[in-house]
This record gives structure tokens, C-alpha cells and sequence, in this order.
């Protein structure tokens, strides 16, 4: 009897120090699977979280040139989402139907053609009809800065977010200035030239109602459009320059501050700029 006893306590004891092993083991297991299940989402959390865009670059184009857009969103684009800056191309109504269904089917796979409700033109009113219609589309969520550039120039997005934090942001008329920016009789060249919102506004509500010319050298138009409202108007002469293969006035060596860099119609040169710049950022 008394040995019978013993093996049942021997036998309740296993049993209890089995549950409790299980028990110790389940809650471990179960805290692992915790813990990596909290990181995981943590990284999702971080991976999810994006900047807010609070500049805006209007890269002008013509609805033809799809490569040359393809050839902008595979280098220097790439970095657009790590940066506060959002793009759209700017183009015109196509000339003919071909055009006007592959310019829907481009922007259906990407999602980044602003199609300006004007015939496609240089000087008849693109630039104006571009900011007029950035305000009306966004004013709701506005930017506080509004790019024009050409797309022949290599943009350095990780500068211009730099750049960008230490400006205005009223006021602002933001390029390379080709005459005296003291005496005012010259206006920011077509390369890419920034307003601050209030000008944005001011060009999409005031120009029509003062009856101002929209017609004629776009970007020399613009200092008449903003008059002396652009109070902060700034020339940036060493960032912005131009292909130091192109033997112009304004050509000169990569600088590790570049901004822009223009006059890159060649392929072979927009190529050489963006390797040299985003080698180290996409790991090339």
C-alpha cells in the first residue's frame, strides 16, 4: 500500500514537472514570436511612414518624349521618395489620337503626367497654364514650393531638399537669374526656378484679371506676372551650371553641392551626370 503510494506521487510529480516544463517552454516560445512579431511591425510602421511632400517640380516635356521620361524616372527619380519633393511631367494636349492613347497608357502605369488642358507649345502660354493649373488641383493640400524645370537637366534631389529647408517660403523666386537681380531687369532662366506658393496664387488669380500677356518668352514673362510681390528673389550661380561637356558660357566640373545641371539634350550626358552623382545612393 505504502509502496503504491509512492509510485503515485512519483507518478504526479512527473506529470506536474511535465506541465510545468511545457508551460515555461509555450510561454517562451510564445514571448519569441512576440518580440518578432513587435520588430516586424515596427519595421512595417518605419517602412510605411513616407515625408511629407512639400515641394512640387513641374519637369516640362512634350508628349512624344516618353524616353526621355523613362530615362529621368530611372535615375534620378528613383530617390524622389526618400525626399520631401514630388513631381508631375508637364505636357500638352497630343497633336493626334496615337499620342493621346499612350500618353493614358503611360500615365496609368505611372501615375505622374500632368496633361495640361492647352494645345502642347513653348511659348503660348505653357508655363502660365502649368502654375494656374498646379494651384486650382492643389490648393487644397498646397505645396509651399512650385518647381518649373526643362528635362534636360539633371536634378540633385537630396541638395535640393537641403536647399529648400533654409529659403522663404513667401515671396520667393528661386533660380539662376540672368541679368541684375539688384536692378531687376532680368528674369530666372527655363533650366528651373522655384515660387513660393503666394506667387503660385498670385499668377493663377491675378494675371487673367490684370489682363497681363501670357504669350511670348515664358520665362522672361514670369518677372512681369509676380512684379515686386517676389520680395525674396535669389539667384543660385554656383549649384546650377551648366553640362561641363557643352563648352557654354555657364559649363563647369560636377561640384559636390550641384543642384542642377543643364544643357543634357545628349543621352550619353545625362547618363555620365547621373552615374557620377547616384553611384553611391543606389549602390551602382
Amino acid at each position: 500500500m505504502l509502496q503504491k503510494l509512492l509510485n503515485d506521487n512519483q507518478t504526479s510529480l512527473k506529470t506536474r514537472l511535465n506541465l510545468t516544463v511545457t508551460l515555461i517552454v509555450t510561454i517562451f516560445i510564445f514571448s519569441i514570436f512576440q518580440i518578432i512579431s513587435l520588430s516586424n511591425a515596427e519595421k512595417t510602421v518605419n517602412f510605411d511612414i513616407k515625408k511629407e511632400k512639400i515641394t512640387l517640380f513641374g519637369i516640362f516635356s512634350t508628349p512624344s518624349k516618353f524616353h526621355r521620361r523613362n530615362l529621368i524616372r530611372s535615375t534620378y527619380l528613383q530617390l524622389v521618395d526618400d525626399t520631401n519633393i514630388d513631381y508631375k511631367f508637364v505636357v500638352g494636349r497630343p497633336n493626334n489620337r496615337e499620342e493621346l492613347e499612350l500618353l493614358q497608357f503611360e500615365n496609368k502605369k505611372f501615375n505622374d503626367l500632368m496633361i495640361l488642358d492647352i494645345e502642347e507649345n513653348m511659348n503660348d502660354g505653357k508655363t502660365f497654364h502649368y502654375f494656374q493649373t498646379v494651384y486650382y488641383k492643389f490648393k487644397q493640400n498646397k505645396y509651399k514650393f512650385v518647381m518649373k524645370v526643362d528635362d534636360d537637366t539633371f536634378l540633385h534631389l537630396p541638395n535640393f531638399e537641403k536647399k529648400f529647408s533654409t529659403l522663404p517660403t513667401t515671396g520667393l523666386y528661386f533660380g539662376r537669374y540672368w541679368g541684375s537681380v539688384k536692378h531687376r531687369n532680368g528674369f530666372m532662366t527655363g533650366m528651373g526656378y522655384a515660387l513660393s506658393w503666394d506667387l503660385v496664387e498670385h499668377i493663377a488669380e491675378e494675371v487673367p484679371l490684370a489682363g497681363k500677356s501670357i504669350i511670348g518668352q515664358e520665362d522672361g514673362l514670369v518677372p512681369s506676372w509676380i512684379g515686386e510681390k517676389a520680395v525674396n528673389t535669389i539667384s543660385e550661380d554656383l549649384e546650377y551650371y551648366d553640362s561641363p561637356k557643352s563648352n557654354e558660357d555657364w559649363a563647369k566640373n560636377y561640384t559636390d553641392g550641384t543642384l542642377l545641371i543643364h544643357r543634357l539634350k545628349r543621352d550619353d550626358w545625362f547618363l555620365n551626370a547621373s552615374t557620377h552623382f547616384l553611384k553611391d545612393y543606389l549602390d551602382l
